[in-house]
């Protein structure tokens, strides 16, 4: 979601109501928005949640992922949310990324890969170097890592 902008809303029952029945009637969300900038002293008044236009209680709270270490990932979970019922979460106009550290980032997640020391060198030299994004991630895409390394170190460069 970006401040500011419009985005497309669907309902958990909008491509037909037989496929609600298998669902529980109500469910307990959490959207994770990682890398995201403190949104002032006090986070939890900043965001704005509703549920078909009414306005609910949320628990917001910093999170740590496995891709950012650093904490910056803001969590809002809504819970008991009938299953056909529409949830908007609303961030507020200063919403931004934090572009942290990329390059310690990258480490960060390599020093943990089980990968080669030559890999590792390379994979950091790649994301770290002074080409525009979309080079650096055809070029990651390019080495055949594993997907799941290749996507954590996407969403990295992505987020920059």
């Amino acid at each position: 979601m970006v401040a500011g902008r419009r985005t497309r809303r669907r309902r958990a029952g909008e491509r037909g109501a037989a496929g609600l029945a298998a669902l529980p009637a109500r469910r307990t969300w959490t959207l994770t928005f990682p890398s995201l900038r403190a949104l002032g002293a006090d986070e939890a008044a900043t965001v704005a949640v509703t549920v078909d236009g009414v306005r609910v209680e949320a628990d917001v709270r910093r999170v740590t992922l496995a891709a950012d270490p650093r904490g910056t990932a803001l969590a809002v979970t809504v819970a008991d949310v009938p299953v056909e019922a529409e949830v908007v979460v609303g961030l507020g106009a200063g919403t931004a990324l934090d572009a942290g550290d990329l390059p310690g980032r990258v480490f960060d997640l390599l020093d943990r890969a089980q990968i080669g020391y030559d890999l590792k060198e390379r994979l950091l030299a790649v994301a770290t170097a002074d080409e525009p994004v979309a080079t650096r991630v055809s070029r990651l895409q390019a080495l055949g890592l594993d997907r799941p390394l290749e996507t954590a170190l996407g969403e990295l460069l992505l987020s920059h």
